[in-house]
């Protein structure tokens, strides 16, 4: 799959990116990168249809961040976004899915 990217400056949710969750293999790579002052942002996850997402967590180890970061998922979701908490900066988020 080719990589993918949101980004969102200032606080709020960015757009989603959506995820093969049916793939039988699942395991997608993050990178998150902070410009500027952001004190506070969360890579989120959801299980439902991300046309209409009703509910949004942060991943593990993607919980008040701060500096950019480099995660993976190995559990199943079918999107993920970036919320930025705090700060006027900005968080841009690629993910590769491999498959």
């Amino acid at each position: 799959m080719r990589p993918t990217t949101v980004s969102k400056t200032g606080t709020g949710s960015s757009d989603t990116i959506k995820l093969d969750w049916e793939q039988g293999d699942f395991h997608v790579g993050l990178q998150a990168v902070v410009v500027g002052t952001v004190t506070d942002y969360n890579i989120e996850a959801t299980l439902d249809d991300p046309e209409s997402p009703t509910t949004w967590q942060s991943i593990a180890d993607g919980d008040a961040l701060s500096a950019s970061a480099l995660l993976a998922l190995i559990v199943p979701v079918r999107a993920i976004r970036i919320t930025i908490v705090a700060g006027t900066g900005s968080v841009t988020l690629t993910s590769v899915q491999s498959g």
